[in-house]
């Protein structure tokens, strides 16, 4: 969602993920991953950043269910059924 400073509630789609995301968290960019195995990163106008395909390995990560930045926003953890994914955000 998303609200404009005329007072009221406006909402509109950012973005559409490969599945139902169940980790979904929101930094310098926006975050999401589900149990097909992609973890996908979103920009702020919700176009695809950057894409991570974890899906010929879904036997062993099974699905990703949380996700939390650091307070800066760079850095997010990402855990899955027995494995924790850090990705650092590289503006270079």
């Amino acid at each position: 969602f998303s609200f404009d400073d005329s007072g009221g509630p406006a909402h509109v789609r950012l973005a559409t993920h490969t599945c139902v995301p169940q980790s979904l968290a929101w930094g310098e960019n926006i975050v999401a991953a589900g149990n097909d195995g992609k973890v996908v990163f979103y920009d702020l106008e919700g176009t695809v950043y950057q894409l991570f395909d974890y899906s010929n390995d879904i036997a062993n990560i099974k699905e990703f269910t949380g996700a939390c930045f650091n307070p800066s926003g760079e850095s997010v953890v990402l855990g899955a059924y027995n494995r924790l994914h850090v990705f650092n955000l590289n503006i270079r």
